[in-house]
């Protein structure tokens, strides 16, 4: 008889611990989905914030050479550059894959050549800008992130 009382309390002891195994898996399960629901949910976010600082020149017609040199500087201090293209009208086009074009001598180059000329007027000297440019195109990665923004001259 005692053997039988000992042989139901292990029986026992044996579902219940099966018991509790069960409730710690399924509470693992459920919240591991919840982790990598938030996990995703911050990816997208960190998508948007990376993407929204290259959007403003979506669909842009007045774009200033000034302002293609602060997007090549600004993407250049990024982890992932993005390619900045700029066409012109005779075909040439700046920039490359790896924005190794846009060095120190091509980004002066560029500026004088696009940026600005000195007017002489009756309220005395001042610089203009020559020329402006329209976003040609933009383009995603497979991870969604903008990695080449194209602009042509206006």
């Amino acid at each position: 008889m005692e053997n039988a009382t000992q042989a139901l309390l292990i029986a026992g002891g044996v579902l219940l611990a099966i018991l509790i195994l069960s409730i710690g898996v399924t509470i693992y399960i459920s919240h591991s989905d919840t982790a990598e629901a938030i996990t995703t949910r911050w990816s997208t976010v960190e998508l948007n914030k990376y993407n929204s600082t290259f959007q403003v020149y979506e669909g842009r017609t007045n774009v200033v050479a000034q302002e293609i040199v602060s997007l090549v500087s600004l993407s250049q201090q990024r982890d992932n550059a993005i390619a900045v293209f700029v066409k012109t009208k005779t075909g040439a086009v700046t920039g490359n894959n790896n924005l190794t074009a846009w060095d120190e001598a091509k980004i002066t180059q560029f500026l004088s050549d696009h940026i600005v000329t000195t007017v002489k007027d009756a309220s005395g000297t001042r610089k203009q800008n020559t020329f402006s440019y329209v976003t040609d195109s933009i383009k995603y990665d497979e991870e969604g992130k903008i990695c080449e923004i194209a602009f042509k001259e206006n």
